[in-house]
């Protein structure tokens, strides 16, 4: 984490300033896409419900509790970046996916586990 913030840290303040503004300011909302995503057959595997960024704890279930064809991924005390700071857990979790989508073995949810999407 150390290295994380040091480098963070040697970000310049308006290119940052200017990335959030302009790039990630400028993304869509995710709501209006929830039927979009919610029909999508593509498998999926949400890595990033992490514990240890509050601002990606909500996204992450949100989109795991609308995507049909995932079981969520959750890693205990997982940082941001994961594939960065637990890159052996994140190449596991990835291998493990690719692995029973090849097998046919990541079947779709159970529509009746499902409960409705906080927007």
């Amino acid at each position: 984490m150390a290295d994380f913030y040091a480098a963070l840290a040697r970000h310049d303040a308006k290119g940052s300033a200017n990335t959030m503004r302009s790039f990630q300011g400028g993304r869509p909302r995710s709501t209006p896409m929830t039927e979009a995503i919610r029909r999508a057959p593509t498998p999926a595997l949400i890595p990033a419900a992490v514990d240890e960024d509050d601002n990606c704890i909500a996204p992450s279930y949100v989109l795991s509790s609308i995507i049909c064809r995932r079981p969520a991924s959750p890693s205990s005390r997982s940082p941001h970046v994961l594939n960065l700071e637990e890159p052996a857990l994140f190449n596991e979790m990835v291998e493990r996916f690719i692995a029973l989508v090849e097998a046919g073995r990541w079947p779709a949810r159970d529509p009746r586990s499902q409960v409705a999407a906080p927007v």
